[in-house]
């Protein structure tokens, strides 16, 4: 990832800026990965097209209007690019949202309800009649 900041491109886009949300530690560094990836395909790729621009200009054969098409082309082909990124990491991010709260929804399972259900039995077995009584109610 790129850690050089270019004054080509806004800050808001360096991939260092997702090391800055809250709750970024190295467990939700996996799942923020593909994020920093996208953050660093769409710095890279404007500042690609940045000094493509430049370059463009050194160029004696076109004029400024050439200059501008030809730069626009790869301009086109940069911004689909990051735009592809940025939906896959959106899908991705979605998905395992998803995932965790059908996860976290599902209701206990037997094996669990089980270790449950038996510690629960085992206190009210040591309750005297009333207790027991009260328990239920």
């Amino acid at each position: 990832m790129s850690t050089e900041v270019s004054t080509q491109v806004t800050p808001a886009l360096h991939p260092d800026n997702v090391k800055h949300i809250d709750g970024y530690n190295d467990e939700t560094a996996k799942v923020l990965g593909m994020t920093e990836t996208a953050f660093s395909t769409a710095y890279n790729g404007i500042v690609n097209v940045a000094n493509a621009r430049e370059k463009a200009k050194t160029n004696p054969t076109w004029n400024e209007a050439q200059q501008i098409i030809h730069t626009q082309e790869l301009a086109y082909k940069v911004m689909d690019s990051i735009s592809r990124s940025f939906e896959s990491t959106r899908a991705n991010l979605v998905k395992g949202i998803n995932f965790l709260e059908g996860e976290l929804n599902m209701p206990l399972t037997e094996a669990a309800a089980g270790a449950f259900g038996k510690e629960i039995r085992d206190q009210v077995k040591g309750l005297n009649t009333g207790e027991r009584q009260t328990f239920i109610q």
